[in-house]
């Protein structure tokens, strides 16, 4: 696991977009593995990732960090780091970026199916968020109401 700490670093700094294909790449073969996968985050992959996300103009780059998160939501059995690892994309704008991705258009359909997946699972991480904290804070003050999140149909 040294060897990610090394990618990391090298894709936190300013790199040619070959280069940030290539690293993430290794990324992307390293999350099928459930152990890797689950780990992953630990190295801060996720705010890297999203940041070149941001910035990238090459579709291909685009396209392995968006497989880079599918798989880092989809591979890790514990549901708890699926939830983890779903918010720290949030937290770090994927969704906007989603969003901007959604009104290109791309050659490669994969592109269009992890945008759908990821911001399926994101949306509903952020839905499950927002409605716990709603809840710990009503259970925290004593006053128990039925709010709007209460009365949601999802």
């Amino acid at each position: 696991l040294d060897g990610i700490a090394t990618l990391v670093s090298v894709l936190s700094g300013r790199v040619n977009f070959q280069i940030q294909y290539q690293l993430t790449f290794c990324l992307w073969v390293l999350s099928f593995n459930v152990d890797v996968a689950t780990k992953l985050n630990k190295f801060g992959v996720i705010p890297i990732l999203a940041d070149i996300l941001s910035d990238a103009q090459k579709e291909k780059v685009s396209r392995i960090i968006l497989a880079v998160f599918r798989n880092l939501i989809e591979k890790p059995e514990e549901l708890e780091v699926k939830k983890e690892n779903c918010i720290s994309m949030v937290q770090c704008k994927v969704l906007k970026q989603l969003e901007l991705l959604e009104q290109r258009k791309f050659d490669d359909e994969d592109i269009q199916e992890d945008i759908d997946y990821l911001n399926e699972k994101m949306n509903a991480s952020v839905q499950d968020l927002s409605s716990y904290d709603e809840y710990v804070t009503e259970v925290r003050s004593g006053r128990l109401e039925w709010s709007p999140v209460h009365r949601s149909e999802k």
